[in-house]
């Protein structure tokens, strides 16, 4: 691991809790100039395996109560764009990541705005620049969304990570500038999902992240104590916070083997999950898309026979942790073993106006802080609440030497 790096621990479980037999495509974590993937343990061997563009997808077929799992170390590199590797991007995926897909629709509406906001800009980096401020600024964040894709975001201006990366690579596409969607998580905690860009530009793979500068722009409070960094809402073209691991590349994924082929389903009647995706309603984990083709991969799709009556989020996506190494992981949890003592103190101090609880309460605020500014987490806010901490800290302390001496 270089200097620049750092390293986390990826592991993956899905379980099939249906009574039938569940098939599962899933995305080999891939290496690339973003983060080096190395598999430590994988619980079953692939029957398939399937290489289309940038991904290496794996197929397994689950009996009922089998387990699916991974272990990856993970080594995320520097998120500086000038330390990424020179990329050869061929004319095929070229083409495929110009293309117009269910998810990622390029449409006249979209085509003209893109020309407009592009209008006297020469280089594909100012264009690529001014679509990413068009799109962090004019929509707004929500994490409910009922209908996705770019034939939906434009009209509703409301929606998650995926619907900020479907518009800008549409955006991008449409005017010749080959973008990427990339499905995968921040690397800190359990299935913490998220979806971002990549925009070839002077022959590299420059990481873009509309929804988490239009979340820094109008929703800041989202990550106040999040245990991800964050950054300048401008920053999120060309760099990340080097806290996110990639799963998979784009959408509209072929399948291998394909799809079985499903009667057709009552999409008002059915109980089951249903996605409306562009001008398709699939039933999640029951159909592909009507080209035969997967939505995207999280890190995983599947097909499964017969649905359970409760069906959880894990039965879909299967269940992820990573885990940070070294010193930052020891800060991550001295934070998080604080955190909670911040609450306990200032609740029994509360219930009992007891001054030894305000005194623990400051001094676990101030050790919070501390963890937070070492992780590089919001270093003004923090800064600040460090200062005032070790202020009344400093006061709590003079105070009782003061009262010990007298």
């Amino acid at each position: 691991m270089s200097a620049n790096s750092q390293e986390v621990c990826y592991d993956f479980h899905f379980r099939n809790r249906r009574k039938g037999k569940t098939l599962i495509w899933i995305s080999k974590t891939p290496s690339y100039c973003a983060q080096t993937a190395k598999l430590l343990k994988r619980s079953h061997t692939p029957k398939k395996v399937n290489n289309w563009l940038d991904n290496t997808i794996e197929y397994f077929e689950l009996n009922p109560g089998e387990e699916l799992h991974y272990r990856y170390q993970v080594d995320i590199h520097s998120p500086n764009q000038e330390n990424t590797d020179l990329d050869i991007l061929c004319s095929r995926k070229k083409n495929d990541y110009l293309k117009s897909t269910s998810y990622v629709t390029i449409t006249p509406e979209i085509k003209d705005l893109a020309l407009t906001l592009c209008k006297n800009l020469l280089s594909a980096r100012e264009k690529a620049y001014s679509l990413f401020k068009h799109v962090y600024r004019r929509y707004r964040y929500s994490y409910s969304v009922k209908k996705r894709g770019t034939l939906h975001f434009p009209k509703s201006r409301k929606g998650d990570c995926g619907e900020f990366a479907a518009l800008y690579a549409a955006l991008c596409r449409s005017i010749g500038i080959p973008c990427r969607l990339v499905t995968g998580s921040f690397a800190v905690d359990k299935n913490q999902y998220h979806m971002w860009n990549e925009v070839f530009l002077e022959e590299r793979w420059i990481p873009v992240d509309a929804s988490m500068a239009n979340i820094q722009l109008k929703q800041p409070w989202r990550f106040l104590f999040s245990n991800i960094r964050t950054l300048m809402p401008h920053q999120y073209f060309g760099q990340t916070e080097g806290q996110r691991i990639a799963f998979s590349f784009d959408s509209d994924i072929p399948c291998l083997p394909p799809y079985p082929d499903t009667h057709e389903i009552d999409k008002q009647k059915t109980n089951e999950f249903c996605m409306e995706i562009g001008e398709e309603t699939i039933v999640w984990g029951k159909e592909s898309l009507n080209n035969g083709n997967i939505p995207y991969l999280q890190p995983m799709y599947l097909y499964y026979e017969q649905e359970i009556k409760k069906p959880k989020a894990r039965d879909y996506l299967g269940v992820w942790k990573v885990t940070e190494q070294g010193k930052r992981n020891v800060y991550l949890t001295i934070k998080k073993v604080t955190g909670y003592a911040v609450l306990l103190s200032a609740m029994f101090y509360l219930l009992s106006s007891s001054t030894l609880f305000s005194i623990l309460y400051s001094f676990f605020a101030l050790l919070y802080a501390v963890m937070a500014l070492l992780r590089g987490e919001r270093t003004v806010f923090f800064s600040l609440v460090t200062l005032i901490f070790l202020g009344i800290n400093l006061i709590v302390l003079v105070t009782f030497l003061s009262l010990t001496f007298t």
